[in-house]
């Protein structure tokens, strides 16, 4: 399986790209970066938790993350088998308009497909989803600071 994007047009910038912090930012500059450069590092200050859990300096860890469509076709295109493992580990998917409520005008809205996806989760399961997707990539490695 080739893990870089195949494009003529894709002209390679160096050899070694670096990444400065290992959030979800960090992972998915990495993987972006990884399609330009022959390898990517990814340097971080602490030790990613092997579990997703709330991690030290991320003060959202502990609120829900919603994704939207936007948000879930740039995670599929650069991580095409990240759908299965979100709702494998617990992300509930599907249209906002059906799945969520919505008050606005001091009137509930009807709930009718809209077409769109969405995913709702913690913040650390989709860090570690995106963690993981992006340390699976052979060229990409991930340095914690000792």
């Amino acid at each position: 399986m080739s893990e870089k994007q195949e494009s003529s047009s894709t002209t390679m910038l160096g050899e070694h790209a670096v990444v400065i912090g290992g959030s979800i930012a960090g992972c998915l500059t990495a993987r972006v970066l990884f399609d330009y450069f022959e390898r990517v590092t990814i340097f971080e200050a602490d030790t990613p938790p092997d579990e997703a859990v709330p991690r030290k300096g991320v003060p959202q860890g502990d609120h829900i993350h919603a994704l939207l469509s936007g948000g879930a076709a740039v995670l599929r295109k650069y991580f095409p088998a990240i759908h299965g493992d979100l709702v494998t580990a617990g992300a509930d998917y599907g249209d906002p308009q059906i799945k969520w409520r919505s008050y606005m005008g001091g009137v509930w809205v009807q709930r009718i497909p809209s077409g769109l996806e969405s995913y709702t989760m913690s913040r650390p399961l989709l860090e570690a989803m995106v963690r993981k997707h992006t340390l699976a990539i052979s060229n990409i490695a991930l340095h914690v600071a000792t």
